[in-house]
């Protein structure tokens, strides 16, 4: 019930399953800038009790005291700077997405902004901006005489965030080289491989295929598929659990990254418990949306890199054509 009344934009995520809830955080601009935000006001809340609650300025030497209007002058300055490097850092992510969709492959996009040290960055810059706005406003609604916390902290998550921008420059130009994003999109789809097939998938393979029920094969039942959209994901566990209790086999007409119309083949099934199976019990455990993901499609993988080299023959670029082609090699 309470999923219904949350907007659709954040209910989508409760209606997920784990894998796809945590793709799909990555591949937002908001979630850690958002953690971050949050980590700020209870470090805000914890700086001003310190100077407001408890009075830290009366325990310190003078050398670190500073009185209402310095705080204030301070803080206020302070604002125009870190909201001044958080522009540049977004028109540098703006130049850096731009380059990578013209020169590169617009799938692209989503692994530089899904990159953890990418987000991190765009939360640094909001969470000191948020912090120098709540410093701004509480000490000029609550002043005292002296202040030791408030001024210390706030140079010093300025002087972090400046270092943040330099390291930010730094990450863009480095990820933008051809090698590393080859080499990116290779421990990407191994980590596919190594995650959701080697865990996952080896622990209930068999070396037997066991009964598989050929005498029920001809009173066999197909699903169709619901709706058109690409095969995203697959629950395999939960399928072959569902799939044991019913006392079915199930035989998938589609593969992960297929994409499928809205009628056609999705699985097919057969064996004594078929008459009382519910079909839609099965379907939710098949997702299927508007775009290809890389949770479990490794083919996808291949594609990106696909894109660079052919797009490196296309720009007379044959050192990265060749080094896209020798990271697909390893792949396969």
């Amino acid at each position: 019930m309470l999923v219904k009344l949350l907007p659709p934009s954040i209910s989508k995520y409760l209606q997920m399953s784990k894998p796809e809830r945590q793709y799909e955080l990555r591949l937002t601009l908001w979630w850690t800038p958002l953690l971050y935000v949050i980590v700020t006001f209870l470090f805000a809340a914890i700086t001003l009790y310190l100077d407001v609650g408890i009075g830290l300025a009366q325990y310190m030497p003078v050398f670190f005291k500073a009185e209402f209007e310095t705080t204030r002058l301070l803080i206020s300055s302070l604002i125009g700077g870190v909201l001044t490097l958080s522009a540049f850092t977004l028109n540098s992510l703006l130049v850096v997405l731009t380059t990578f969709s013209g020169q590169f492959s617009p799938r692209l996009l989503q692994n530089f902004v899904k990159d953890k040290q990418t987000q991190h960055i765009l939360g640094v810059f909001n969470g000191s901006f948020v912090y120098v706005l709540i410093m701004f406003l509480f000490i000029s609604s609550k002043p005292v005489d002296y202040y030791t916390a408030v001024p210390f902290v706030t140079v010093l998550i300025a002087f972090f965030a400046a270092i943040v921008f330099i390291y930010f420059i730094n990450h863009a130009t480095t990820w933008m080289q051809v090698h590393n994003i080859t080499d990116m999109m290779n421990d990407v789809s191994e980590g596919i491989l190594n995650g959701v097939f080697s865990q996952e998938l080896e622990e209930i393979r068999t070396s037997q295929p066991g009964d598989m029920l050929e005498h029920d094969y001809p009173q066999s039942k197909t699903v169709m598929s619901p709706k058109s959209g690409y095969i995203q994901l697959i629950l395999f566990k939960d399928l072959i659990k569902e799939a044991r209790k019913d006392n079915i086999i199930i035989k998938m007409e589609v593969r992960v990254g297929s994409f499928v119309l809205n009628g056609n083949q999705l699985f097919t099934y057969w064996g004594p418990g078929a008459d009382n199976v519910d079909e839609a019990k099965y379907v939710q455990l098949i997702r299927i949306g508007h775009k290809e993901t890389e949770i479990q499609d490794l083919k996808f993988g291949l594609s990106k890199l696909g894109e660079i080299a052919i797009k490196a023959i296309g720009n007379d670029d044959p050192k990265t054509a060749s080094n896209t082609i020798f990271q697909v090699t390893d792949l396969l």
